[in-house]
Order: structure tokens, then sequence, then C-alpha cells
């Protein structure tokens, strides 16, 4: 894909223009406000698209787009036969979401995405001020009250915080311009993760940079970054009270086990379907135990809403996405836009393991903002550097890898 849709030419009418560029833009701002305005700007965005014709035929036209959204509606047929209204209410808004997420991939450039990830630098920025306002504020009366910032609760913000240093992180990696705004970026995201003292995503944090710095094949920077992690591991023995709520890890824990037990009963009660979108609340009052509003982890909260055949068929549709990824990073096709991508998805996977976060309206669309970077196409002159290194390859014993790390990156 050109960048067409965001540079026009002297021809072009500015309207599809003005539309490509600005429902990006609202998107990404909105996710960063109370997540009623994420709510409406998702809902106005895909009503345009299913509206306008020329937006609608950029969404389907993708194989199996059709497919997808006529699947999305089982989950709201199923809320309603369990009278889950919450779940329904969901399913509303993930058809929605994913309207919005294929809009997004139809139009996403690289003249596109960079400006979206530095409008997400500054808005990170700002709430993380706004995360430090509401420790202050609260010091005098609750000394260990956790800032949420601009999102629903403290565990949302610290997922956003993860998502924000890896893309900070990202752009100081591969901005030729000044690198200032991302080290910025960087120590307010690290500041609010530590704020809203969420165990897990501090250590989702560690694991996906690491990922990150090993797909940019930043050899040097993973030494440095995992002689920090040493230093920072011997500094938490020596001094415990320093990682977030860690003497309350057994209470923590014991919690989850309540959680994880009471949605194997539902599980176990309807298999196929599940119950909707969010229906632990229904399971934890049919059954008892701690109360929450998902499972606490992602595998368990997707047999819990969707069963057996929608998990698996996310599944299946999650696997085909890994593979193409794959084969991108594997062909040199926009290396740091894949890289990127795939350590924010091994976020989410690994968060999920105590928690599930993503599936909150500000944390998914974000996630899926990200992830519309596999829409992206390589320039006409990396496609003319990866003919070069075809030709190269049929009159040279160079290794092909060599070739495409040489003039594909």
């Amino acid at each position: 894909m050109t960048d067409f849709a965001i540079v026009p030419s002297e021809n072009s009418r500015p309207r599809p223009v003005a539309i490509a560029l600005y429902i990006p833009v609202v998107l990404t701002v909105s996710i960063f406000l109370p997540y009623y305005f994420t709510v409406a700007a998702v809902m106005l965005t895909s009503g345009a698209v299913l509206v306008n014709r020329g937006m609608r035929e950029r969404v389907f036209k993708y194989p199996g787009a059709r497919r997808l959204i006529a699947a999305l509606f089982v989950p709201f047929y199923v809320a309603a036969f369990h009278e889950n209204l919450n779940g329904m209410m969901y399913a509303v808004l993930m058809l929605a979401a994913a309207v919005c997420a294929m809009y997004l991939k139809s139009v996403m450039t690289k003249a596109l995405f960079r400006p979206l990830l530095d409008i997400a630098c500054a808005c990170s920025v700002a709430c993380a001020g706004i995360a430090v306002a509401q420790k202050i504020s609260m010091w005098p009366s609750q000394p260990f009250f956790r800032p949420m910032s601009m999102f629903m609760n403290a565990n949302y913000y610290g997922a956003m915080s993860v998502f924000m240093i890896l893309v900070a992180l990202h752009r100081f990696l591969n901005s030729p311009m000044e690198r200032w705004p991302y080290v910025v970026t960087l120590f307010c995201n690290l500041a609010g993760l530590y704020l809203c003292a969420s165990m897990s995503s501090m250590a989702t944090m560690v694991i996906a940079v690491f990922a990150l710095l090993l797909l940019e094949r930043r050899k040097k920077l993973v030494v440095i970054m995992a002689l920090l992690v040493c230093a920072a591991g011997i500094l938490v023995l020596l001094v415990p009270e320093i990682y977030p709520r860690l003497d309350n890890v057994d209470v923590t824990f014991g919690s989850r086990l309540s959680i994880w037990k009471t949605a194997l009963k539902g599980i176990l009660e309807t298999p196929l379907l599940g119950r909707g979108a969010e229906a632990y609340p229904l399971v934890c009052a049919e059954f008892g135990g701690y109360y929450t509003y998902h499972c606490h982890n992602l595998l368990l909260d997707s047999l819990l809403n969707f069963g057996l055949i929608g998990t698996g068929a996310a599944g299946i549709f999650g696997l085909f996405k890994a593979h193409q990824l794959y084969v991108r990073y594997k062909n040199r096709v926009c290396t740091e836009y894949t890289a990127l991508t795939a350590a924010v998805v091994l976020a989410v996977l690994v968060h999920g393991l105590t928690d599930v976060t993503v599936f909150w309206i500000q944390t998914g669309m974000f996630f899926l903002l990200l992830f519309s970077s596999t829409g992206i196409q390589p320039s006409p002159q990396e496609n003319q550097m990866y003919r070069t290194v075809t030709g190269m390859l049929r009159t040279s014993s160079v290794s092909e890898g060599r070739l495409q790390t040489e003039y594909m990156k």
C-alpha cells in the first residue's frame, strides 16, 4: 500500500484524505481519555465505515472479513440466551472494534503510523502526570492508593503503560530525528507503571522489552537490560518494600485461585459456547467465589465467555495472524513494525496468565491500533531492493538471509 491516502496528489479529492487522516488520530486520542470517549469514537467510526461506500469497500475487500463479522454476532445471541445484558453490550462493542481495526489496517501506512505513535507518546505523558497528581492528592488519606490515571482501574493503566514503554522504545530505536521525547515518554510511563503497583504488569514489561530488543537485534542493549534486571533483582532482595505489593502476594494469589476455581465450574456447565462476554459475575453469583469482573486469566476468561468453539476459532485465527507476522519478519517486511507488534502480542499473552487487561475498550483498541501495522506494505523502493536481492541470489553464493539484511533493513 502506498501513501496516496495520506499525501494527496494535486488531483486527489480532499474528503477521503481527511477521513483517512482524522479517524485514526481521533481514535488514538480517545484511547487516552475516559473510556466513554473511546466507546463513542469506536461506534462513530464503525458507523461511518458502514455508511460510507468507499470506506466499506476498503474494509470488506479482505478475504474472510465478512465471515469474521458474521462470527462475532454469535456471542451476542449467546449472551442474550443467558440474559447476560453486559455480554450483549460487549458483543456490539466487539463488532464495532473489529470494523475499526479492519479499517485502520486498510489505510495504515508508515506516514500515518509514525505520527499516531508520537501522538500516543504525548498523550501517555499527560496520563502519567495525572497519575502523579492522583497519587499526591490521595497520599494523606490513602498512602497505598493505586492511581488509574484516565483508565478504568490501576491494572488497565499498568497494561497501557507497558504498551507505551514498548512504543517509546521502538520509536527511540528507529527514529532518525531527536530522541529525547521518547526518553521522556519512557521515564514517564515507567513512573506510571510503578505508581499503579501492578506486579504482573512490571514482570510483563521486562519480558516484552527483552523480546523487542532481541527482535530488533540490539545485542548490546540486551546485555545492558540483563544487567539492569539483575541489579534490580538484587535490590528487591535487599529491600523487598520497593517492589509493588510484594508483601501482599499471598493474598493476591489466594484470590486468583478462588477466581479460577469458580471459573472452571462455570466452564464445565456451558463448555461449548460459554455465556457471552463478562460472564464471570454471573458465574460468581451462582457458585460463589471471589467477586470481580473477569477470570484474571486470558484462557479461562475466553473459555467461560465464548466456550470451546469460540476460543478454538479465536485460537486458529490467532495462529494464522502469528504466521503472517513470522513471514513478514522472516522476509524483512517492515521489520521494525513487525518486531513491535510481536512484542505487544507477547505482552498480552504473558499478562494474560494472571489478568485480562486486553479485554477492555481502551487497552483492546490500542492493541488493535498497534496490530494494524501489519497492513503496512513495503514501499516501491523496498520492493525494488528485494528484486535486486533475488537477482543477486541467482548469480551469487551469498546467503539469502545476509543479502536481505543488507538490502531490506
